[in-house]
Order: C-alpha cells, then sequence, then structure tokens
C-alpha cells in the first residue's frame, strides 16, 4: 500500500464545525459541538482515506512573523466565541489520546505548518491530501499534493488536484500567490491592490502570466485600473509575501512520527465518554471493530419457541438477582447473561408467538417478586392490564433514569443505548438494558440524582399509571350544552367582526384577518413578517384601543381554541364509561413538572369565565362520590422567600398576611389598609413575574403602565426584597460556572446557553436560571404530596381515589362517607411533606363537579 499523509488544519476545521453545528453540551455545560463536528470529519477521512499518516497543525496565540512585516495583518478579527475558545484544548486531549501528533509553533500559522510538512512528503514522492476550509492552500498543490476543500459546513469538500485548479481558476497553483497579492484578503486584512478582485486579478494573470510582469507593464494599461496598480505596487508586493506560505518552519518532528495505524481506543473511550460524545464513541468502535464490554461481545441467545418452555423459564428467573424485559419488535427477557428472546407474530405468515396469548402466558413473570427492569414501565402497565395482569416490583426504568439526566428526549432505547454507552441496542437489547442501567445508576449518583430517582420518580410511576387507569367522569351532556353555547357564541362573534370589517373574510386565517386590519381600516402595524401582517395575541393588545374590531376577535380566538381543543378534543375521548384518561408525562418539562397529554388537562384556561366553565363537566364518579379539590397557595413564592431567606416575605407568609396586599405597602411605602387595588395588582404582578424573571418591558405590556415606571417599581421590589435580587444573581452566577442550576432537592436544569455569546440566547437562559430552581422545587414538594396522599389513602384502606394533578392542585374521587377523613389526609400529607422557613398552606374545597370545588 502506498503511504498516504493526511494533513488537517485544526483551526479552519474547528471553526467550520462550530458554526455548522448546533450548540452542544456535556453534563458540567461544556460545549462540544466543534469536537463532534471535527472527530466526525476526521474519522471519516480515517474511513474512506485509510491514511498511513496523520498530523493536525494548529494555530499558536500570539503574533507571527507575518505581524512583524504589517501590524494591521489580521485586525478586526473577532475574538474566538467564548463557547468555541474551550473546545480546543479538549479536542487536543482526545487526538493526543488517539495518538494523533498535533503541531502548534509558536510565530508561525497552521498553514505554514501544513505546508512545511507537505513540502517534505512531496521530497519523499509521499502522496498528502490537505483538509481545510482556507483557499490559502491551493498555492501547495502538486503532483503530490492535493486539497480537500471544506464547502459546506464540514460534511462537503471539493477535491483541488492540478487539474481541478486549472479547471476552476484557470491558473496554476504556481500563480495562487500572485492572486493573493493583486486581490488581498479582506478575512485576514490583507489589503492587496484597491476594486481588483478575484475576476480581475485572474484575468490580468492570464494576460500577463505573472504579477511582476503586471507591474512591469503597468504602464501599458489604461485607465483607473492602471493606476491603481502603478499606485500600488508595494502594497501588492507586501500582500503576496504575507499570503504566501512559509514552506520552512523549523519543525522538532519528522513524517515518522507521524506514522498512524490505528486509533488507540482505550485512551480515548474515557475522554469522550467524560464529555458524553457517545455517537464519536460509536463510530470509533465501527472502524476498529472493537466493543465495549465482554458480555456484550458474545452474548447468549436463547430463543424460546414454544408454550411449554415459558414455565420453567420463569421459574429459572424468579431466582436471579434481576431480570430485564422489553416488548418490542419481538419480546425479550435477559438475567443480564443470557437473552431470552419469544418471536411474534406480525402477521399471518410469521413463525412465532401471537402476543396477546404470550402476555398472558407471562402472567407470573410480570407479578413476581423478581426484582425487573423496564424501559418505560408505566406503558406496559397499560398494555398487560387488559388482561387483568399487574406489573410488580419493577426496580429501574430506563426511560425515566433518562428523561431525569436528559437523555430520553428524542429518539427511543437505542438512541438511549447509543448516547450513553456508545452502541445501539438492537443486537441484544436485554442484555444492553442492564449494561444501561449500570450506567445510568453511575450517572445518577455522579450527579447527585440518586435520590429523587429513588424517593420520587420511581414511586411516581404507579401512582400515574393509576391515575390514567382511572381516570375522570365526565358529563357529556353539560359538555356538549357548552359546544351550543360556544358555538352561538362564535356565530354571534363572526357577524360582529365582519360587520365592523364591511366585509365577510376567514377570522382564523392571519392573512386575510392582516389585510383587513392593516390595509382595509388602516390600523397601524406592529410588526411584518416574511409570510405578510402578524397578528398574534401581542400585536392585538396592542391595537386594543385603535379600533372596536380588535376586542371581538380576542374575544373569538379565545373561544375559538376552548372549543376546539377541549370541547371537540374531549368528546371524542371519552369513553362508554364515561371517563376520560389523559396521559401524564412525568418528567414533561426540565424543571420536573408534570404535563398532561391527550388531552392536555394542565392548560385549561382558569383565568377566564369560559374557560372556568369547562370544569362543571369534570364531576364526581356518581351520586355517592364528592370531589376534593387541594390546592398550595402561593407555594411558588413560599418557595422563593425559603430559599432566598428574604426576611420580609418570609414575615408576610408566617404571619399571614395578604402578601401581594404586604408587598404593595412595603413596596409604596403605604399603611397595609390604605393599599388600593391598583397598588395590590401591580404588587401581584410582580410578584407572580419575579419567580419568571419578568422585565420591565413585560411588566409595563402587563399593568399598561411605561418602561420606566415598570423598571422603577423592580428597582423599589428589589430594595424591599434585597435577599430576593441576591439570590436571582447567585443563581445565574451557579448556573454559568456549572451548566445547571437545581431545585431544593437536588434535581438538575441543564443551561449550557448561560454561556452563550448570542445575547437573546443568554438572557432566555438567565431567566430560566432565576425560575427554574423555584419552580422545579414546586414540582418536587407537589410530586412528593402526591406519592404522600396516594400512599397514605392505600394504607387506611380508603376507597377514595386520587385522579389528577393539575400543576399546584391535587384531585381526588372521594367516597362521600371518607369525605372529611380524606380531607383531613390531603390537607395534612401536602403541608407537612417539608419543612419551609414559611408553612406551606392548602385550600380544601369539595363540590359535584369540579368547578364547584375550585
Amino acid at each position: 500500500m502506498n503511504d498516504l499523509l493526511i494533513l488537517i488544519d485544526g483551526n479552519s476545521l474547528m471553526y467550520r464545525a462550530f458554526y455548522a453545528l448546533p450548540l452542544m453540551n456535556n453534563d458540567s455545560g461544556m460545549f462540544t459541538n466543534a469536537i463532534y463536528g471535527f472527530l466526525n470529519m476526521m474519522l471519516k477521512l480515517i474511513e474512506n482515506e485509510k491514511p498511513t499518516h496523520i498530523a493536525v497543525a494548529f494555530d499558536v496565540h500570539g503574533k507571527t512573523f507575518r505581524h512583524d512585516k504589517y501590524d494591521a495583518y489580521k485586525a478586526g478579527r473577532k475574538p474566538t466565541p467564548e463557547e468555541l475558545s474551550p473546545q480546543f484544548d479538549v479536542l487536543k486531549k482526545i487526538l493526543e489520546a488517539m495518538d494523533i501528533v498535533t503541531i502548534g509553533i509558536t510565530g508561525y500559522e497552521a498553514d505554514d505548518i501544513i505546508g512545511t510538512l507537505s513540502f517534505i512528503a512531496h521530497s519523499k514522492s509521499m502522496k498528502t491530501k490537505i483538509v481545510t476550509g482556507d483557499k490559502d492552500t491551493l498555492q501547495l498543490i502538486n503532483d503530490d499534493v492535493s486539497v480537500l476543500l471544506t464547502r459546506r459546513g464540514i460534511t462537503q469538500v471539493d477535491v483541488y488536484d492540478e487539474a481541478k485548479l486549472i479547471e476552476i481558476y484557470s491558473i496554476g497553483a504556481d500563480k495562487m500567490i500572485d492572486l493573493k497579492g493583486l486581490m488581498g484578503d479582506n478575512s485576514d486584512n490583507i489589503p492587496g491592490i484597491p476594486s481588483v478582485g478575484e475576476k480581475t486579478a485572474i484575468k490580468l494573470l492570464l494576460q500577463y502570466s505573472s504579477m511582476d510582469n503586471v507591474f512591469d507593464k503597468a504602464d501599458e494599461i489604461k485607465g483607473k485600473l492602471g493606476e491603481k496598480i502603478r499606485d500600488n505596487k508595494d502594497m501588492a508586493l507586501l500582500s503576496r509575501e504575507l499570503g504566501r506560505i512559509n514552506l520552512e518552519v523549523p519543525l522538532e518532528i519528522t513524517l515518522t512520527d507521524l506514522t498512524f495505524d490505528h486509533l488507540n481506543q482505550d485512551l480515548v473511550i474515557p475522554i469522550l465518554q467524560k464529555y458524553r460524545l457517545n455517537t464519536i464513541i460509536k463510530r470509533i468502535y465501527q472502524l476498529t471493530g472493537g466493543i465495549q464490554s465482554v458480555d456484550f461481545k458474545e452474548p447468549k441467545i436463547i430463543e424460546i419457541t414454544n408454550i411449554e418452555e415459558i414455565s420453567k423459564l420463569i421459574d429459572d428467573l424468579s431466582k436471579v438477582e434481576i431480570v430485564s424485559f422489553l416488548e418490542s419488535d419481538n419480546v425479550y427477557i435477559s438475567d443480564g447473561k443470557t437473552e431470552y428472546r419469544f418471536p411474534i407474530k406480525h402477521n399471518l405468515l410469521d413463525e412465532g408467538f401471537d402476543l396477546y396469548d404470550l402476555i398472558k402466558c407471562l402472567k407470573d413473570f410480570f407479578e413476581s417478586k423478581t426484582p425487573k427492569i423496564i424501559y418505560r414501565a408505566k406503558k406496559l402497565m397499560h398494555a398487560i392490564d387488559i388482561h387483568d395482569i399487574k406489573l410488580k416490583n419493577v426496580v429501574f426504568d430506563i426511560f425515566i433514569a433518562g428523561l431525569l439526566l436528559g437523555k430520553s428526549r428524542r429518539g427511543g432505547l437505542n438512541t438511549l443505548a447509543e448516547n450513553t454507552l456508545g452502541y445501539n441496542s438492537k443486537i441484544t437489547p436485554a442484555i444492553i438494558m442492564h449494561n444501561l442501567m449500570t450506567e445510568l445508576k453511575k450517572d445518577l449518583k455522579t450527579r447527585n440524582q440518586s435520590k429523587i430517582f429513588d424517593e420520587i420518580e420511581m414511586p411516581l410511576i404507579d401512582i400515574l399509571y393509576d391515575i390514567e387507569k382511572t381516570g375522570f367522569k365526565i358529563n357529556d351532556i353539560v359538555l356538549k350544552d357548552l359546544d351550543k353555547e360556544f358555538t352561538h357564541q362564535l356565530n354571534d362573534l363572526t357577524a360582529q367582526i365582519h360587520n365592523l370589517a364591511g366585509e365577510m373574510f376567514n377570522i382564523n386565517s392571519p392573512k386575510q384577518l392582516g389585510v383587513i386590519l392593516f390595509e382595509n381600516l388602516g390600523l397601524p402595524s406592529i410588526k411584518k413578517k416574511k409570510t405578510g401582517w402578524s397578528t398574534d395575541a401581542e400585536v392585538l393588545d396592542k391595537l386594543l384601543d385603535k379600533h372596536e374590531i380588535i376586542a371581538p376577535i380576542i374575544k373569538y380566538r379565545g373561544l375559538a381554541k376552548l372549543k376546539g381543543t377541549y370541547i371537540d378534543g374531549i368528546l371524542p375521548l371519552i369513553t362508554k364509561e364515561g371517563r376520560l384518561h389523559t396521559q401524564l408525562n412525568q418528567i414533561g418539562a426540565s424543571t420536573g413538572r408534570l404535563s398532561s397529554s391527550a388531552p392536555n388537562l394542565q392548560n385549561i384556561p382558569v383565568r377566564t369565565q369560559d374557560g372556568v366553565k369547562l370544569r362543571k363537566s369534570f364531576v364526581a364518579s356518581d351520586d355517592n362520590h364528592i370531589l376534593i379539590d387541594a390546592d398550595y397557595s402561593q407555594i411558588e413564592l413560599r418557595v422563593l422567600a425559603h430559599i432566598s431567606g428574604d426576611e420580609n416575605m418570609l414575615d408576610a407568609f408566617n404571619t399571614n398576611a395578604d402578601i401581594h396586599r404586604q408587598t404593595a405597602s412595603q413596596v409604596f411605602g403605604s399603611p397595609y389598609d390604605e393599599v388600593t387595588g391598583r397598588m395590590r395588582s401591580s404588587a401581584k404582578a410582580v410578584n407572580f413575574g419575579i419567580v419568571y424573571g419578568i422585565s420591565d418591558y413585560g411588566l409595563a405590556a402587563q399593568l399598561g403602565i411605561s418602561r420606566k415606571e415598570a423598571g422603577e417599581f423592580i428597582v423599589k421590589y428589589f430594595k424591599t426584597f434585597p435577599l430576593i435580587k441576591k439570590f436571582m444573581n447567585e443563581s445565574v452566577l451557579f448556573g454559568r460556572e456549572n451548566g445547571f442550576v437545581q431545585t431544593m432537592y437536588g434535581r438538575r436544569i441543564y443551561l449550557p446557553l448561560l454561556k452563550s455569546s448570542n445575547y437573546n440566547q443568554r438572557s432566555a437562559a438567565e431567566r430560566v436560571a432565576m425560575n427554574a430552581p423555584i419552580q422545579g422545587s414546586a414540582a418536587d414538594i407537589i410530586k412528593l404530596a402526591m406519592i404522600g396522599v396516594y400512599n397514605e389513602l392505600a394504607a387506611q384502606n380508603l376507597k377514595s381515589k386520587l385522579i389528577l394533578q393539575v400543576h399546584d392542585e391535587l384531585v381526588i374521587d372521594a367516597l362521600k362517607v371518607e369525605c372529611d377523613e380524606v380531607q383531613t389526609i390531603v390537607k395534612k400529607k401536602m403541608e407537612s411533606v417539608v419543612s419551609l422557613k414559611c408553612r406551606l398552606t392548602v385550600d380544601v374545597n369539595t363540590g359535584m363537579s369540579w368547578y364547584d370545588a375550585k
């Protein structure tokens, strides 16, 4: 095999990768997108080109010999983005672990190192391929040297050899430096000759064969071009020297030192794991033929093909320490060493088990005391429940662990395995579930998430399953009557809007609505997008006092959304038993809050009368039951007071004062009893807004005051509650230093964009850093309260059921004869679930409908 030297311009490819890929980060918030892109490109090169020698050249910070010739060389270049800068050192460590030589020499650029090495290789007739995004290296092309020029990000390259260079530029490599002298280079601040671009420079070189001849014949060149050439000879000569790659860099290595025969897998894998570059690990395994574990190398696979084998297997599995189960294309069970496979018939021609028959045969396994590893346990519980089978003793849900660690939000088990282990789960999925559990447990422990996983998230699985299975009784008559009422209102609003517009149009079409408002009615344009006039909620709010058509449009939109999302969305989902079974997503947000879907009951509006009416259709199971609604009072503000330790806010809660009136009294300097409604409303807006990082702009819009007034109010607020401001500042600082913020219980919310150079991204992340610890702590508290309430109801053998959690409230469908006892249990458990510096209080109400109980 002929020798091949690959020379990579490290700086060029890292910059290209950084700007081509979205920001990625590891657990500590370290950005890794440039490293990821660079390594992907390099591994692709190694796989395709199979080099015998390889080196990566880097620029060294500081001046070079070119600065000595021209002070303004590369002047005006933006500094390296702070998200990119640390990635260079990490990349060099990774390359070193791979046994790939990296070179950087003070006073010289990467191009000079590459040029010198390619010149040495050419002198020994060794083929060289240079990988870069810098066209300066085209001057190095010869019969042994070609350039792979990155064209689009780092995924596509153009290969330049002598023929390609002539085809594209019409001149050879020996003329490329003359081209640079004539046209200069804006990216390096090399001046060249003013107004001479690439086309003109090439035309001059083709006509006069060299830059020197251009100056010799300068008097023959007419017009302004000839004048500029004659006036800028010295600058052109300097530009040529600045652009000339130095082929005599003093190197302390030889080509032999660049010999490459394999990637050092053992040294590099731990580093890649540290930085969560698991896709790169997978690529390396594929490239080297290596694997990560002995168990994975030679798995023992036994296929179960008949019913008779199942009973013995279940008996055998009852004696092992822990067992994994997975139902996907087939059914898989493993003890971590052996994988048992149950082929499933997917059509009449397939051989194997009928899935439903197999599930029934595995009843004893599902209900056994054997500890189990499951992927999405709640989903499996529902799947086997139709056979009256219970899933018991699940000790580790891989999906939930992945969610808690921020790994399960996209893709399935394969993606989670690749991201965690560096290989997918397709070969032996059930065995790999054991490997996954081991690694995820390590991650949970390393990140101090084990307690949250064991004491909050795992116990919650059974509870959420039970809530989903039980469902909420719906009075469809009430819902259908509400549908008629909303439809009638929408028809009236449509007629009113059309009358005010002077014509009929589709109110649901933003484009048509924009034409009506801004062209026909001539209302002032707030903002315009590429697709046309913007008619979003913010725009309509600003136009409210400009024309009487705006109020009914806002009303129409709100009502249409209620009807479409909830009435039209709920009616088809009501079961024959008259119940609605929403799906509760356990870690629906990064803060740990639950979310719900199909339908989303978390977002039923409670601030509009029409929205509240929807709760009338949610009713108790029957006449023997009654709904109990238990709602934390201002839990996020109480958590904020506790975490910040602000005495003024703590005092307000501990004296049972109206927190908003007390805040207004302190901020405005008015006696408590003399606080006006407007003052209280302002204080309330800031109290709740502060948890969400409200700005002066947001407060001004909410209260209908100027930004200056809003800003002054926020300043007064923080003077009144100084420790709240201190907490918020410290939370942002902690997040920036650690890459995450955390709740009272240690749940982590990762915020890599706190280090973003983009102001809008960074500002948004700072707001999250301020409010996520508060929202997340409240979410943890309500989850613990659910566990406490659910377990106590079960311990007392009560028939009342927890049927819903929405933000800070729990809803229980209680037997009327148990009502008093259940109310006592709920209030006690919710208020005592955590000890704060200010007391948690819970409002408990009852009613035959959710509306009445609220």
